[in-house]
């Protein structure tokens, strides 16, 4: 064996072990993806069976999808006070749950979706409207890191990440509140004001009658 086929012999034995290496540390990488979570506000193409649903959640790249773990959760924000309910899924189809609302519509309010399947983890969080509502147009298709009013993340969202989107929902609920003209309020007031005036008016003009008749009469 000459010199130079020796060395190219040692260096790729030496090399395959670093190879190796770097291929387990994709995998997981590869194999996260695998597994997907998608949700969507019901409309007329989502083809549900479940009256009153607020949500459709669908999963992705599960060969047996009923074998896949997902659970829901409301997290609320109602007067400083967090709050937390355990959402009920109803099976509409084979990997396809429907949420109904089952949280209160006072206070700021997210949705949390967690699926498990064969080591791999995918979670939603649903940014929910005024009076705990969901968006017509509320989606994340599955794959997709950030969608409408929702996002997605190859694990579970921790506590600090849904009591920052909470204090969000929060703020911009108050910000709305304090930029609303207060017409319901100001069109009495000017009524009121309105009918006094004429009011006033009409007295002054019976009252200078009066006084002309009585100068007239004298």
């Amino acid at each position: 064996m000459s010199t130079s086929s020796f060395l190219n012999t040692a260096s790729i034995k030496r090399y395959v072990p670093l190879c190796a290496i770097a291929l387990l540390a994709l995998a997981p990488v590869a194999v996260a993806g695998g597994f997907q979570l998608s949700v969507e506000a019901p409309n007329a193409s989502s083809g549900t069976h479940i009256k009153d649903a607020a949500l459709i959640v669908r999963t992705f790249g599960c060969h047996t999808p009923a074998d896949a773990a997902i659970t829901a959760s409301a997290e609320g924000l109602v007067n400083g006070k967090r709050q937390s309910v355990k959402l009920d899924l109803a099976p509409d189809a084979t990997g396809v749950y429907a949420i109904k609302k089952q949280w209160p519509s006072e206070g700021a309010w997210v949705v949390t979706v967690s699926g498990a399947y064969n080591g791999m983890t995918c979670s939603l969080l649903v940014e929910l409207g005024p009076n705990g509502s969901v968006r017509p147009d509320t989606k994340i298709a599955e794959g997709q890191v950030k969608g409408k009013y929702a996002r997605a993340e190859r694990r579970k969202f921790t506590a600090q990440e849904i009591d920052s989107a909470l204090q969000t929902l929060a703020g911009n609920g108050n910000r709305a509140e304090a930029d609303e003209p207060p017409a319901s309020v100001s069109t009495p007031v000017i009524v009121s004001g309105l009918g006094a005036f004429l009011f006033l008016a009409g007295y002054a003009a019976i009252t200078r009658r009066g006084s002309t008749r009585k100068i007239h009469g004298g």
